[in-house]
């Protein structure tokens, strides 16, 4: 590994005074760009953006905008929408440079960014030294900043709560964890003080950690303080002074074992060429530790000399082609001023040599990647229903015809007064892949639907506003959202009081909930029922327990080679998958959770009265999806309890 340069204090301070003057600069310029007033008010909830509003300003497609064929982004060279993106992402790395200052947006101009600097500094009352150690951790959080939102904003990165992460060559993780999980935010000088992109800004950047974490780096320096993070973060976060093959070896153990959870995000900060001497055994001891959904992020920066920036492009170029060669699509970014050849030093187009990334490498790993771990007895097995199924099968077994079921509830609701023309926030719990939720918005378009789930986000496939997460623990603040609404999923929790009680603490006082649920009686259940008696579902069920695999693949043609007939009644594989995970549901639905569905409008009345609510209303769904008072009388099943109700204003539930 090239060894590091030794700087002596004094030049470390003025490296340090050099990235802050490049940074105040940086914020000068998006200052007095076009898209800084209109981004400004995204930090003052950055997080809720991120979840529910990202579509807004980004859109979907915005990788295809900005990438060539070779799928890469150059920065100095991108349309109008690009220079947004990056101006945000430089305004949250301002967030970490700058944080618990007060800036004048209004007076800030090339001019004076020294003057301003050397009166924080002297303000400060720290000693150089010192301060010079703390501004190079800023400085280097703010370059992960800005590569999380680069990630995050282009829609390949969201919630840090839902990873758990595996940091490689990390050191104290600085960057993978202090810096890339920080939410920044902006705000005005005091309380009810003027806000507005000439006015005096508070910068500030808080703390956010994975849902776990692994950090595996060889440094032997590093010895005591890894010791420390494992004797003190209660086994969430975990630390390996080893080898990097070696850190990975020892990792595919633990989660073989059990002991540790398949990673889902990898981020490795500063690549060096030396530690990926062979980059297809590295992905191949990668594979076994990570999830089917896992991201893969690295970066590189400048080295100390031309050579050594030159290895690390070629490390980036290789690790680019071998993911290539086994089917993936990683994104490039390129952060640097293209080479002149007359010029030795490689400029970063953000920040300074010392802390600035000059090029991001994005891939989702997806279905190339393969878990080898054995499940344990309380996991998916082949005769139980899996989560690991194609998301785009995931609604197969509801009512097809979502469009007529949200009219019949939109004009129900209409009919009740109970929908307002104002623009309503709403989160759908349990949303699928957001079929209910575009009919919702189509009926009627005050909505504007967040998605959750648990489903591995597609971009091409979700709806525009989608999340990735458990629906019955919430990433939200409480009283979040003014409108709820969940179809068809609450029963798959149990009917639980204290799933309800974490979905009522997110709706506003006096906000609406909308809830259609299973009946255990309903022409829905009762349909479920007839298809698990015939002989198709019997002998599936007779064979499946049989079949090699852990998951879907290759299901088909197993099941072909031991019937005939199965290849004679689905002549295409998707057919039937879409019949074997509709029949798993329909046996999950009758055998398991039948029992716990409300069977009668009292017990749905009393529920929801102890958990203190209001303006309860019990309805059921007919086969014409009309929706009806619960006590109208009718001579055929159910197909649905639909209910709407009220948190009260007073008394928060």
């Amino acid at each position: 590994m090239p060894a590091k340069p030794q700087f002596s204090p004094q030049e470390l301070f003025d490296i340090g005074v050099a990235g802050y003057l490049q940074e105040l600069r940086s914020l000068v310029r998006i200052i007095g760009s076009n898209t800084f007033a209109d981004l400004l008010p995204l930090f003052t909830h950055y997080a809720d953006f991120l979840r529910c509003d990202l579509e807004q300003h980004f859109p979907r497609d915005l990788i295809l905008k900005l990438a060539n064929a070779e799928n890469t982004i150059y920065a100095d060279r991108v349309p109008e929408i690009g220079e947004r993106l990056f101006n945000c992402a430089n305004l949250a790395a301002a967030c970490e440079t700058f944080n618990g200052w007060t800036i004048d947006t209004g007076t800030l101009s090339e001019e004076n960014c020294a003057e301003l600097l050397r009166d924080n500094i002297q303000s400060s009352g720290t000693e150089p030294h010192r301060l010079a150690e703390i501004m190079a951790v800023r400085l280097n959080r703010a370059d992960a900043i800005r590569v999380a939102q680069i990630s995050k904003l282009l829609g390949l990165t969201s919630d840090s709560n839902q990873y758990e992460q595996l940091a490689l060559g990390a050191s104290m993780a600085r960057r993978d964890r202090e810096g890339f999980h920080r939410i920044p935010g902006i705000g005005p000088q005091m309380p009810g003080a003027a806000f507005s992109s000439s006015s005096k800004l508070n910068f500030a950047a808080k703390s956010c950690d994975p849902k776990s974490l692994v950090i595996i780096d060889n440094d032997r320096n590093l010895e005591q303080d890894f010791e420390q993070i494992n004797r003190s973060e209660n086994s969430r976060i975990q630390a390996l002074n080893l080898d990097l093959y070696e850190g990975l070896d020892r990792l595919v153990t633990a989660v073989e074992q059990g002991d540790c959870n398949p990673r889902n995000l990898v981020t490795m900060f500063r690549l060096e060429p030396m530690a990926l001497p062979e980059i297809p055994t590295f992905l191949d001891k990668l594979n076994k530790v990570v999830s089917k959904s896992a991201a893969f992020l690295a970066t590189i920066g400048s080295g100390n000399t031309r050579l050594e920036f030159t290895a690390r492009k070629a490390a980036m170029n290789e690790l680019a082609a071998q993911l290539r060669a086994r089917g993936l699509r990683p994104l490039r970014v390129i952060l640097y001023e293209q080479e002149d050849p007359e010029i030795s030093p490689i400029n970063p187009i953000f920040g300074v040599s010392e802390f600035a990334s000059f090029e991001i490498l994005f891939c989702h790993l997806s279905s190339a990647v393969s878990v080898r771990r054995e499940p344990s007895n309380d996991e998916a097995t082949p005769d139980k229903l899996s989560t690991e199924l194609n998301p785009d099968l995931w609604n197969s077994f509801l009512p097809s015809n979502r469009m007529e079921m949200a009219q019949g509830v939109i004009e129900f609701l209409k009919t009740q007064k109970r929908l307002t023309d104002q623009p309503t926030q709403m989160l759908n719990l349990g949303s699928g892949v957001g079929e209910t939720t575009s009919c919702l918005e189509k009926l009627h378009p005050s909505f504007s639907v967040t998605d959750i789930d648990q489903i591995p986000f597609n971009r091409e496939l979700m709806h525009k506003r989608y999340l990735q997460n458990d629906v019955s623990s919430l990433p939200f603040r409480s009283a979040s959202f003014p409108a709820l609404f969940s179809s068809y999923t609450f029963s798959y929790l149990g009917n639980s009081n204290e799933v309800m009680r974490e979905w009522l603490r997110v709706l506003k006082p006096g906000g609406n909930a909308y809830f259609i649920f299973h009946a255990p009686h309903s022409a829905y259940l009762n349909t479920a029922r007839e298809m698990l008696c015939a002989d198709m579902a019997k002998d599936f069920f007779k064979l499946l327990p049989n079949f090699p695999g852990r998951d879907f693949a290759d299901l088909y043609e197993w099941f072909c080679r031991q019937n005939f007939a199965w290849s004679m009644a689905f002549k295409q594989e998707q057919q039937f998958l879409s019949y074997a995970h509709e029949i798993q549901i329909c046996k999950h639905l009758v055998e398991e959770l039948a029992d716990s569905m409300f069977s009668t409008d009292e017990q749905i009345y009393t529920f929801f009265e102890n958990l203190g609510t209001t303006e309860i209303s019990v309805n059921v769904v007919d086969k014409n999806f009309t929706v009806q008072p619960s006590n109208a009388s009718r001579t055929e099943p159910i197909v649905a309890w639909f209910v709407a109700l009220r948190k009260p204003t007073a008394v928060p539930v």
